[in-house]
């Protein structure tokens, strides 16, 4: 470790901004991108379940492709927010 030189003041200024930028492009997305997938996601998610609830007669008295549809949009669906957020 004696061979490793301590960085700059400038490298710890660089860092420094640079991980400023980094926090910058995480809520840039946020604020741009996952918060507006994730009213479309849940108004998607609550059309779909209104419509299988009150259009379809309970999803058709339990018509197998109905209940897995939106099983798997329920599912997929909330996944997909967390990867909009990154997490």
């Amino acid at each position: 470790m004696e061979e490793v030189d301590e960085i700059p003041y400038i490298g710890r200024k660089l860092h420094k901004i640079g991980t400023k930028l980094w926090y910058v492009r995480w809520i840039l997305n946020m604020v741009f991108a996952a918060i507006p997938y994730t009213i479309l996601v849940l108004a998607l998610l609550g059309i779909n379940i209104f419509a299988n609830m009150l259009w379809n007669d309970w999803w058709a008295e339990g018509n197998l492709f109905l209940v897995t549809q939106t099983a798997y949009n329920v599912i997929f669906g909330i996944h997909s927010i967390f990867l909009m957020f990154e997490w």
